[in-house]
């Protein structure tokens, strides 16, 4: 991945300090942790900082809401799946500007 700008955004949201891990394959929420407040405070910066539209984006089809115990949480509702965010995504919304479930299903139908 050679979005530079984009790593250190996300290193800087992250517990994972190493970009060497990070590639256009790993999950925001399953791999990153982030979820909750914190993954709309992430998406709301990434917005601001690439001038990506993400007023149609649907956080609660993609993020588990805010919860005090995580993991509990995630094996209560395993059966209720989220759709997956990756830094690819991330990167297909950079590039068309918007970050929302049309440019999301329409790239990876491609």
């Amino acid at each position: 991945m050679n979005n530079k700008d984009l790593i250190d955004f996300i290193l800087n949201y992250s517990w994972i300090k190493n970009r060497e891990k990070l590639n256009t394959s790993t999950r925001l929420e399953e791999d990153l942790y982030i979820y909750g407040d914190d993954a709309e405070e992430f998406l709301c910066g990434y917005s601001d900082r690439f001038s990506v539209d993400i007023s149609n984006f649907n956080f609660s089809k993609y993020f588990t809401k805010e919860v005090y115990f995580y993991s509990i949480y995630k094996w209560l509702n395993r059966h209720k799946e989220k759709k997956t965010l990756t830094i690819g995504d991330l990167e297909k919304g950079i590039s068309a500007g918007r970050l929302d479930d049309y440019i999301l299903s329409k790239e990876k139908a491609e």
